[in-house]
């Protein structure tokens, strides 16, 4: 058995998925969500190989800045921890793991969702995913994935279903990004 963790750091905790990459498909064996402190020696003592989805920058939203610095925090720490204990590890943002595996940068929530239950295979004594929760463990998955090849595993192609619906997701992602601007810039010609 292979492992192959994935880590979407957060500002209040953190998501872990643990995947067994042995197999034709990945499985994953476990998942969880553990404070900064639990990732920390959950790191440590870990065998296996390790994904980190950093922070790709800083808003400048008073709200927001706070959230991403405690975020970062997290990814460093245990970039630190997996560097002290000798843990492989590779470390990707958020546009980049999403760009290698999804072919598409600013991937939705849903493509990411389409992508990972046409490739991994779901341990059936696992808990259920919460809607809560499931945001971030599937982004552990992802990055997870898409830095399999860093470690020398081969590369997880999607299905062409799968993709084809992923491309149609962002289409319409992009369309109404599209009428958003126009809006705002329809209110700005007009004040």
């Amino acid at each position: 058995m292979t492992l192959l963790c994935g880590v979407d750091p957060g500002s209040r905790t953190n998501a872990v998925a643990t995947l067994d990459m042995s197999g034709k498909r990945p499985c994953l064996l476990s998942w969880c969500t553990l404070t900064r402190e639990e990732l920390a020696t959950f790191v440590s003592g870990m065998s296996g190989f390790l994904a980190i989805e950093m922070v790709e920058g800083i808003a400048f939203d008073p709200v927001r800045a706070a959230d991403l610095i405690q975020t970062q925090r997290a990814a460093g720490g245990a970039e630190c921890v997996a560097h002290v204990n000798g843990v492989r590890y590779e470390c990707l943002s958020g546009r980049e793991w999403r760009g290698e595996w999804l072919r598409f940068p600013t991937a939705s929530d849903k493509a990411i969702r389409v992508a990972i239950e046409a490739t991994v295979d779901f341990d059936a004594d696992l808990p259920r995913l919460y809607a809560t929760d499931r945001k971030h463990i599937y982004d552990a998955i992802g990055v997870a994935i898409a830095a399999a090849p860093r470690f020398g595993f081969r590369r997880v192609a999607i299905p062409a279903s799968a993709m084809a619906e992923i491309a149609r997701e962002m289409g319409v992602v992009r369309q109404k990004a599209a009428r958003k601007r126009a809006a705002t810039l329809a209110k700005k010609r007009a004040a």
